[in-house]
């Protein structure tokens, strides 16, 4: 939602800690590769849910860590 103290272009959504993320979300919030995420996850900074790649999914909690080590 956007409004007079709100500049142009500038969109932000409320991600809950239990909002369930998949891989392209967070990569996606976090505007890198998919690769990049994956680095973190090979490196222990992110701990997704899931077994394999597609089924991976990451919380309010993970996007933040995520940011933050990008």
């Amino acid at each position: 939602m956007q409004n007079e103290n709100t500049p142009a272009g500038v969109l932000a959504i409320l991600i809950e800690e239990h909002t369930e993320l998949t891989l392209a979300d967070v990569s996606g919030a976090c505007a890198v590769d998919i690769a990049s995420i994956v680095a973190l996850v090979d490196e222990g900074v992110l701990e997704p849910s899931g077994s394999e790649l597609r089924q991976w999914r990451f919380s309010g909690a993970h996007l933040r860590r995520a940011t933050a080590a990008l």
